[in-house]
């Protein structure tokens, strides 16, 4: 090899050692992302139990007892993979028909939300909100300890976790 091509290929292997070394970091970071993705799917439950739940979070609500006036205004059910749980998450109020037309299209003061265990049909958070009184308790899952939030943010919350897990 000649003094002139030494410098050529030292160049061109620096070159591929740079574009190896490039390659190898995007591999690294696609792994990653491929390990993350894998993480989240872990964390979701199969369809077989979400349909189970779905049809068992109907058959709750439908034997439900409301208060005398009650009304079911949403509901919504999800399969808690970490705690192999149904959990329903439900409104409803006591108000006569029509009367959310009158408080400008919020919900009016006579509500409560709550979350159940669909199968089991325990309570285990609801945030009852009738004017001039708000009623706020929790049962943390992990300890079955009941305890009161002070309002509905707080509420939200603590259901956030049940219900997106």
């Amino acid at each position: 090899m000649s003094k002139r091509s030494l410098p050529i290929a030292v160049i061109v292997f620096a070159v591929g050692c740079n574009d190896q070394s490039q390659r190898i970091a995007e591999l690294e970071n696609h792994n990653r992302e491929l390990e993350s993705k894998l993480a989240a799917g872990a964390n979701q439950a199969p369809l077989s139990a979400q349909k189970t739940c779905a049809t068992q979070a109907k058959e709750y609500l439908r034997n439900y007892e409301f208060p005398e006036g009650g009304r079911l205004l949403y509901s919504m059910n999800h399969y808690n993979t970490r705690l192999k749980r149904c959990l329903v998450r439900f409104a409803y109020t006591t108000g006569p028909p029509g009367h959310l037309e009158w408080y400008n299209e919020r919900l009016p003061p006579y509500v409560e939300v709550a979350v159940a265990d669909a199968f089991e049909g325990k309570t285990y958070a609801s945030y009852g909100d009738s004017l001039p009184t708000r009623e706020c308790r929790v049962i943390v899952f992990s300890t079955e300890e009941e305890t009161n939030c002070r309002n509905e943010f707080e509420f939200y919350e603590f259901i956030k976790p049940y219900m997106e897990q």
